[in-house]
């Protein structure tokens, strides 16, 4: 079970602080990138990590249903537009392997009905 403790924007973006409580001691929550923009991946890995445990990170959507099964993320960034599986198919498969994971979805993408599928679908975050 996450417990918010503090809500931070930055820019269009919303990012959640929370933490788990295992026994007496406070785990930091497991993230998981998926998105091919590779300088995006390593600039959300070191705004994430002072808050987060990044366990991994995958540039396509296959890629992340081999992947993140193996990691148990508490949580999937997922960029919507990656090669080989789309990110709103991938992360709808994921859910099936992995039905506590949360996802954020991410896209440059200005369509806002792609926004609307995708939390209708996942009944997640777009940003």
């Amino acid at each position: 079970m996450l417990k918010l403790s503090e809500v931070t924007v930055y820019g269009a973006g919303v990012f959640l602080i929370a933490s788990q409580r295992v026994g007496e001691f406070m785990t930091r929550p497991r993230i998981m990138l998926a998105d091919d923009h590779t300088i995006l991946v390593e600039a959300f890995r070191k705004l994430l990590e002072p808050h987060f445990e990044v366990v991994g990170t995958v540039s396509d959507g296959r890629a992340l249903l081999e992947t993140a099964p193996q990691l148990k993320p508490d949580v999937v960034i997922v960029d919507i537009g990656m090669p080989l599986m789309n990110g709103l198919e991938a992360a709808s498969r994921l859910k099936e392997l992995i039905p506590a994971v949360k996802l954020i979805f991410l896209t440059m993408n200005e369509d806002p009905d792609l926004a609307v599928e995708a939390i209708h679908r996942e009944r997640s975050v777009i940003c």
